[in-house]
């Protein structure tokens, strides 16, 4: 994605309680066990960001991963 460009975001979950958030950013959109919820965000800056679920464990246990912004 480019620098300045906003990320529309749809989070479904299937089991528990899932987040997607940016690091450094904080929390983008929470989704609760057979929902769908949609949020997004606009990063500004060229450069790698990891984004992950916030409920305990769930990052260790592989959920994140990195969005590349380019200008």
């Amino acid at each position: 994605m480019h620098a300045g460009e906003h990320l529309a975001l749809r989070l479904h979950a299937v089991d528990g309680y899932h987040t997607f958030a940016i690091e450094g950013y904080g929390h983008a959109v929470g989704a609760s066990a057979g929902t769908t919820h949609t949020g997004g965000l606009t990063l500004k800056r060229p450069g790698r960001y990891t984004f992950y679920c916030e409920e305990p464990g769930h990052r260790a246990a592989g959920m994140e991963g990195t969005i590349t912004v380019v200008s």
